[in-house]
């Protein structure tokens, strides 16, 4: 499930990307850097697209938070089927629409009209929804929306399996690796390298198809993360795969 997710992230960040004329949906410290650029030259007028980006994604989480608090008090358990549909939705209704705001080359004309704002709140919100959707997998924290926190973890998961092979069973008790980054056992840490190093790879291939079928099919590219949300919205109402 993490892995899809990803994939289905790097797809819709790609095809964001490309539609909204190089925003990112689910990046938002590329966003953030290239906000403080803009506000430091004094031209806010690039900075708002970048703002509103931010707080978009803010939002999109807040509301997404909110509704797994509200489902988990009633006896909900599929949870990350809670998110993903709402996320389904919202692709829907980005792809209908942006078909016909963006013309035959699939990006807006601007940063400045209607268009551009409603789908970045689309595709942006949507990622929010699934930034909650998967909190922990392998007993530990886990991202699919974006990846640089997974390739932190990647590596230092890496070091932390790496120490256990030298160490053998007996790990020494001042360990920066037990007390501060709360590292697995040595069978949980090769685990969590396959995870992370799966959620990255996963990322990746999700931009490379994103970008690969907006050039043919243009937002309607996004009929196959669309499809990859159903799935697993069934396989979560099946078999809870995190249970509130």
């Amino acid at each position: 499930m993490a892995w899809a997710l990803a994939a289905v992230a790097g797809f819709i960040d790609a095809v964001g990307y490309l539609t909204l004329r190089h925003l990112f949906t689910a990046h938002m410290s590329g966003n953030s850097a290239r906000l403080g650029v803009y506000l430091g030259q004094l031209d806010p007028w690039r900075a708002i697209p970048l703002a509103s980006a931010v707080l978009l994604f803010i939002f999109g989480i807040g509301v997404a938070t909110t509704l797994a608090e509200w489902g988990s008090r009633r006896g909900i358990r599929s949870t990350t089927a809670l998110m993903l549909g709402p996320q389904a939705l919202l692709l829907i209704v980005f792809m209908s629409y942006g078909a016909m705001a963006t013309g035959a080359n699939g990006s807006v004309p601007d940063h400045t009209g209607y268009g551009f704002y409603t789908l970045a709140a689309l595709a942006i919100i949507s990622i929010g929804f699934q930034v909650c959707a998967l909190q922990r997998v392998a007993g530990t924290r886990t991202r699919t929306a974006f990846v640089s926190g997974m390739l932190a973890k990647f590596t230092q998961e890496t070091v932390n399996w790496l120490f256990w092979l030298h160490d053998g069973e007996h790990r020494p008790p001042n360990s920066y690796l037990d007390n501060i980054l709360k590292g697995g056992s040595r069978s949980q840490s090769a685990r969590r390298v396959i995870l992370f190093g799966g959620i990255w790879c996963f990322y990746l291939a999700g931009a490379v198809g994103g970008s690969y079928f907006h050039s043919i099919w243009r937002l309607w590219a996004l009929a196959w993360p669309i499809a990859g949300l159903a799935a697993a919205v069934v396989a979560d109402l099946v078999r809870p795969v995190q249970e509130a």
